[in-house]
């Protein structure tokens, strides 16, 4: 079983290595295939952390990250294929946190609550705590944090996910549980 993960990782990871070196000589069918492989796991983490109530911010939100990503692919940043989907996700972190500091400052006049906005405590607590997460989702391979996404962030099933993986339930029930123990242990050294 472990094996035929491995091969589909090892997979993925070959695609995204063409899809960089594609980007690099700007061959638009790689930006295009780029675009629809992560398009929808990054909408989906940005609509998740914006409650859902802040649909526009969250399309252009994705937008930026994908532009940034490939901007990255463009000028060399990014050539490690096996580090793309945490480099996105580290994207994402850091375009979350802007938005916040940029929404609590265009609406300073009032106050945070009434802005539906939590306090400036509250965010700085939740990007420390978030800060230390990523670090601790970081740690995992792809296929981990791929499955962890999916099941945790998501709320896939493991049914759906194998699914969509082609992994059986029961394998992608035992990594989803392995990724977890390894962030909390993590996070218990931490």
């Amino acid at each position: 079983m472990e094996a035929k993960d491995s091969v589909q990782e090892q997979a993925s990871i070959q695609e995204d290595l063409v899809l960089i070196e594609g980007i690099k000589a700007n061959d638009s069918r790689a930006e295009i295939r780029f675009y629809e492989k992560y398009r929808e796991r990054v909408l989906f983490f940005f609509r998740k952390k914006m409650n859902h109530q802040h649909e526009e911010d969250a399309q252009d939100l994705c937008q930026e990250t994908l532009a940034a990503a490939m901007m990255a692919a463009k000028t060399g940043r990014l050539e490690n294929a096996e580090k793309l989907s945490g480099y996105i996700y580290g994207i994402c972190s850091n375009k979350l946190k802007a938005w916040i500091r940029d929404k609590s400052n265009k609406l300073g006049a009032k106050s945070d609550r009434e802005n539906g906005l939590p306090s400036d405590e509250r965010v700085e607590n939740e990007i420390i705590q978030q800060d230390l997460i990523d670090r601790a989702i970081h740690q995992l391979n792809n296929k981990e944090r791929e499955i962890f996404d999916l099941k945790f962030s998501d709320g896939w099933s493991y049914e759906k996910i194998g699914g969509i993986l082609k992994l059986k339930p029961a394998n992608v029930r035992q990594t989803a549980r392995r990724a977890l123990k390894k962030i909390k242990d993590f996070l218990a050294e931490s």
